[in-house]
């Protein structure tokens, strides 16, 4: 069969693109033979969706004053000329040549991301565009979102969306498929973009750090604090690798939080003794409260927070927590407990880690791959609510209520983001949990382990999930001599003498900063805004003042507009109200650290 001249050149361009990296295809060998009648260019018009971050507090927008915005939603009306104004970064949906590309491809500084699912399309685009106009601009990408080696959102990360928003221009006249392709692009490119520029913003590292100061940030204050408190837990405890295959080949049953979970219960019930089940610490309440005691439970929120998951709970002697270094671990709920991540990895040794984000059933799925599981059934993972203005969860998980509105939507935030899946059925997410369903959908695809989820009111639904609402387990038979090791495991070496050298440290320097402040706060008024002044560089650059902010009712937009006053007496008020603050958080440092100190000395004493 002859190939046209047309086809050469787009298949020559197609492989120098690929070799460079800036073309990636889903397809090991894509039809490039170039479609028919594509002669007149494209027109491509302004995406006017509503974008997801209309779902999101509009004040990360401008987390530090005088700078650029974050994101906006524009004008769909907008010309190029006012797009570029406003961010660089460029998406088109469709690769086929026309005035809107051309113009991008002249235009200096821009970063363009093609996307399309048609490869006679692209190979049309390719064989009218030289490889050199697309070197060092962006990226083309053939096939869907999901389906790329590495994700896309690997190389999208890597951008760090420096040239900005992302902005989408699609063809003005598309087929159903092709509109269809638009919107899935558009919420995957859209969801990395939030990953990467607006989620950090809103989670706990930076929650409560708007606006911005430029200051150090290590670990925030919930963290110091599980740190201190867990510090008999560091001398003891096995971390993860003592379990690491243990559970080769069982199937692992993933208990989630949603609205759902009660519906399972049944199922959890049934392969008590057949699966390895697995809940999130919201879930281990209403779990409990059923009767059914799960065999891990997972936590690593390390907000201040995440205690109450466990408060009030009775000793569980079935269930081994997993948790984090600088979570709460359940004080005496959990008789086994195995801890992940680093601590000061030079004083406690080093302790694996499991693939986390945004949610903590993330964090489930890595355990059940840590383990060895061979398969993974999903139980309450919804990631979503009917209600728009309110996520829903399983009655009895704490601190997690339903709170059912009845409103006109708004299609901004406070109202939650519609999330339709694969079902036909309309949900509503946060944008986290969104960015969630993508970020787990790529975790389950490269894992290779077979996933199934038992609700269609969930949104983990990527092509690589599979549904059962009643899955079938088949037992190995080992499970229950799995668990019998896995409760007998003790970390070999007791590091008492380590916690408790760190703990008297830490003590001192806390006990230092205190001296400081008393200090500078009796010097006369006169005197105070200058040495205060180099006190709070102190803090600034000691992670003391990032501390501080996530400390009891500390406002950081109140001490910013005091700090950055021109007026001489609202900047010592300002310098007063974060003293003032950081000494009760240093009193209640210094006292947490005594109490672990006793407590370990009690452990340590013969008995």
């Amino acid at each position: 069969m002859s190939i046209d001249a047309g086809e050469v050149r787009a298949r020559a361009h197609f492989q120098v693109l690929k070799d460079m990296g800036v073309l990636l295809s889903a397809e090991d060998d894509p039809c490039l033979a170039p479609a028919e009648g594509g002669a007149a260019p494209a027109r491509h018009v302004f995406s006017a969706h509503a974008p997801l971050w209309q779902y999101e507090q509009q004040f990360y927008a401008h987390p530090m004053p005088g700078a650029p915005a974050v994101f906006e939603t524009l004008d769909p009306a907008s010309s190029l000329d006012q797009v570029l104004a406003k961010t660089r970064f460029i998406c088109l949906v469709g690769a086929a040549p026309g005035p809107l590309v051309e113009r991008l491809l002249a235009e200096p500084g821009v970063m363009l991301v093609l996307f399309d699912h048609d490869s006679r399309r692209l190979a049309r685009f390719l064989a009218a565009t030289a490889p050199a106009r697309l070197l060092n601009r962006g990226f083309v990408f053939l096939g869907r979102p999901h389906d790329f080696y590495p994700p896309i959102s690997v190389l999208l990360e890597q951008t760090k969306f420096a040239m900005g928003f992302p902005v989408f221009y699609v063809p003005e006249a598309a087929s159903d498929d092709d509109e269809a392709y638009a919107t899935e692009v558009i919420e995957y490119v859209e969801t990395i973009f939030y990953r990467e520029r607006v989620y950090p913003l809103g989670s706990q590292t930076l929650s409560r750090s708007i606006p911005f100061r430029e200051i150090s940030r290590e670990l925030f204050y919930d963290q110091v604090y599980h740190a201190y408190e867990n510090l008999p837990a560091f001398a003891t405890c096995p971390d993860i690798g003592a379990i690491e295959g243990l559970f080769q080949g069982e199937t692992a049953i993933l208990a989630a939080a949603g609205a759902a979970l009660a519906e399972q219960y049944d199922l959890l019930r049934e392969n008590q003794d057949k699966a390895v089940i697995i809940a999130v610490n919201s879930a281990l309440r209403p779990l409990v409260e059923a009767g059914i005691k799960p065999h891990f439970c997972i936590v690593n929120d390390n907000s201040l927070q995440v205690a109450k998951t466990f408060a009030g709970l009775p000793r569980l002697r079935p269930v081994m927590l997993v948790g984090h270094s600088l979570s709460a671990l359940g004080g005496e709920v959990f008789p086994q407990k195995f801890l992940f991540s680093d601590m000061r990895p030079d004083i406690f040794g080093h302790r694996p880690g499991l693939r986390l984000h945004g949610s903590v059933i993330t964090t489930a799925f890595a355990l059940a791959r840590h383990l060895g599981c061979a398969r993974a059934v999903l139980a309450g993972a919804l990631l979503s609510s009917s209600d728009p203005w309110s996520l829903s969860y399983v009655s009895g998980a704490s601190g997690l209520g339903i709170n059912p509105e009845t409103r006109e939507l708004t299609h901004r935030w406070p109202q939650l983001c519609p999330a339709k899946n694969r079902f036909g059925r309309q949900r509503y997410t946060s944008l986290n949990f969104l960015d969630v369903k993508h970020w787990l959908g790529e975790e389950i695809r490269l894992s290779g382990i077979p996933v199934i989820n038992t609700s269609k009111d969930s949104i983990i639904d990527t092509p690589h999930v599979e549904f059962d609402e009643h899955p079938a387990i088949e037992p190995t038979g080992r499970l229950n001599q799995l668990l019998r090791q896995a409760h007998a495991m003790r970390r070999r070496t007791p590091l008492l003498d380590q916690a408790l050298a760190f703990a008297r440290r830490e003590i001192l320097r806390h006990q230092a900063c205190l001296a400081l402040i008393e200090r500078v706060e009796s010097l006369p008024p006169d005197e105070f805004p200058v040495h205060g002044a180099k006190v709070l560089e102190m803090f600034d650059q000691g992670n003391v003042s990032y501390l501080v902010q996530r400390f009891e009712d500390f406002s950081q937009p109140t001490f910013y507009d005091l700090i950055t006053s021109a007026n001489p007496e609202q900047y010592a008020q300002g310098l007063r109200y974060h003293f003032s603050h950081t000494a009760r958080m240093l009193q209640a440092l210094i006292e947490l650290l005594q109490r672990q100190e006793r407590r370990m000395l009690d452990m340590a004493s013969p008995a």
